[in-house]
């Protein structure tokens, strides 16, 4: 996992620090560069079954879940929430940056 990628804080300075910095992110540009397509994450929002996440569809700072994905599931495509999606193992490349924006988007 990188280190780049930081959800848990000791303090609440560290905390307050980190959240300035996610709004002001560009998210959809940053999730464009940091995350690589396709990956395999669970659906913990819904189903708990797993997809396949093809590509960012949408981000909407209004709505509930932000940043909405294209993924497959068996034979179907879905619209997805990022945040509802919880990318396995830890050591994948596009852990941190799903698990990221899941925490912000959930304390925002």
């Amino acid at each position: 996992m990188d280190k780049d990628y930081q959800w848990g804080f000791d303090t609440e300075e560290e905390w307050d620090a980190k959240f300035k910095e996610w709004e002001k992110r560009e998210w959809m540009s940053w999730l464009e560069t940091h995350l690589t397509f396709p990956f395999e994450a669970i659906y913990v929002e819904g189903d708990g079954k797993k997809v396949r996440v093809l590509e960012l569809v949408d981000f909407d700072p209004g709505d509930l879940y932000g940043v909405i994905v294209e993924a497959r599931q068996e034979r179907r495509t879905l619209d997805l929430p990022l945040c509802g999606l919880e990318v396995t193992p830890e050591t994948d490349p596009n852990y941190g940056p799903v698990k990221e924006f899941a925490v912000y988007w959930a304390n925002r």
